[in-house]
């Protein structure tokens, strides 16, 4: 490797970089909820019930949320239909979004989207080159940095260390990292035969933004003049699903071992710009570096973690001599880590 720039580990694993990485993740997450109850309110301000609802003495929580959001959103009846405007060019999720004209789509959409129609657009185009270009750059950053499902996953793994702490008993089930990639293969070719993207229903950031969506519809059904099912759906309970199983049985299940979005992350980050170096000659294999492993990686064993680091950076700061770094220069394939 033709090394340009090392970052020293106490800063890239520092807790600030940690507190960056969680709340970047807090806030797409919020985001997401944000679109879905501004979606709604945009129904009801279209079907002229705002100021109904603000005739009535004493509303609902869905409709008092309705007013607060009028309130916070507008500053005149003249001004509504410009605000309105702005409200509707935001939409979307992690796993296709339009902000402002600019479009961004989950590669994992982008590839089951050719393979179920068997046509690429300009517009899938346009939307693809963010996320290609940054993974090509930093690998599979996207289940660390921007994934909102990670970041409940991350409250499981915190969960788990809860409850081992007081002494309830845990499973450390360990799965072949390589079925995510079959996964990946099998539901493209599904997807190509039936013509119907598949990968989707269970991809947990497109599933969360649906679920999400389709709480927000449950908050403000009171307002609807459409019948909309309430409570938890599918979707809901199979990330619940998630998590129970990850706090109980097996950590990370879904990212190490099932994700399809993952793996495609991984094999389009393979030659990543920026990865994670350890210098083999001031490593002492502490294990300290796989204890923290999200992803249960051996950073160590190697002179890289290898393709499924998703650069949380854990490791480097909780490395005693130092020997793990970021750094930045011509990519060199290396070796995958098994469990």
């Amino acid at each position: 490797m033709s090394k340009i720039f090392t970052t020293p580990s106490g800063f890239a694993g520092s807790t600030l970089v940690q507190v960056l990485r969680h709340s970047l993740r807090l806030v797409i997450l919020l985001g997401i909820i944000g679109t879905g109850l501004v979606a709604h309110y945009r129904v009801f301000v279209t079907k002229e019930k705002i100021n109904v609802i603000r005739a009535e003495v004493n509303p609902t929580l869905a409709r008092r949320t309705a007013l607060a959001m009028d309130d916070f959103f507008h500053s005149g009846d003249d001004q509504r239909g410009i605000e309105q405007k702005h409200l509707s060019d935001i939409r979307g999720n992690t796993w296709s979004a339009d902000i402002y004209g600019f479009s961004v789509t989950d590669p994992l959409a982008g590839a089951e989207s050719v393979a179920s129609s068997r046509h690429i657009t300009r517009s899938l185009l346009i939307g693809l080159i963010l996320p290609v270009i940054a993974t090509l750059l930093l690998g599979r950053f996207f289940c660390s940095w921007i994934c909102p499902a990670g970041f409940l996953f991350d409250i499981a793994d915190h969960l788990r260390s809860l409850l081992q702490k007081l002494g309830m008993p845990t499973r450390q089930l360990h799965l072949w990292r390589g079925n995510k990639y079959v996964l990946l293969i099998v539901g493209l070719i599904l997807s190509a035969i039936i013509g119907i993207p598949i990968l989707g229903a269970f991809y947990p950031p497109a599933v969360l933004g649906r679920e999400i969506s389709h709480l927000s519809a449950s908050f403000f059904s009171v307002l609807s003049d459409y019948p909309v099912v309430t409570g938890i759906s599918f979707s809901g309970f199979f990330i619940i699903g998630i998590i129970l199983v990850e706090t109980f049985i097996s950590p990370r299940l879904w990212c190490r071992y099932v994700c399809p979005g993952g793996g495609l992350y991984s094999l389009l980050g393979a030659t990543r710009l920026v990865r994670v170096r350890n210098d083999l000659k001031q490593c002492t294999s502490c294990t300290e570096c796989v204890q923290v492993c999200p992803m249960g990686l051996n950073p160590m064993k190697t002179e890289s973690p290898g393709i499924e680091c998703d650069q949380c950076m854990l490791c480097l700061n909780s490395c005693p001599p130092g020997s793990l770094t970021l750094d930045f220069g011509l990519p060199k394939l290396s070796k995958k880590n098994d469990d």
